[in-house]
């Protein structure tokens, strides 16, 4: 994590937070970093961390528009993080956007599914 400054928080869910990162040359990236929440009690993060791992590895398999790939990792870090490229919008934001235009890509949904 030390080739990448953090600018700011984007987000935070149940097992990590994602951040607005730079690296050396100030190019703009986004990293998630595995850090579970306050309320997820300490005998769960044995078994979230290898769930946050095998996401990561998926995510890279992955690949196409709808899905982030991976640039960088660190899985065996004590606190286990990728980078991606910085979206313009979250995922959320696209659903909303597509479903004012009247239609909704769930080609990503079926590639998470079909992968699980």
């Amino acid at each position: 994590m030390a080739d990448y400054k953090t600018v700011n928080e984007i987000g935070r869910g149940g097992f990590g937070v994602v951040e607005e990162v730079e690296d050396t040359s100030g190019q703009p990236f986004a990293r998630k970093t595995f850090k579970p929440a306050e309320y997820i009690p300490d005998i769960a993060h044995n078994r979230l961390r290898k769930r946050f791992k095998r996401e990561v590895r998926i995510q890279a398999e992955l690949g196409g528009r709808e899905i982030m790939p991976v640039l960088a990792s660190d899985l065996n870090a004590e606190k286990p993080w990728f980078v991606m490229p910085l979206a313009e919008k979250t995922y959320e934001q696209q659903i909303t956007e597509d479903r004012s235009l009247g239609s909704v890509d769930i080609d990503a949904i079926a590639d998470i599914y079909e992968w699980s």
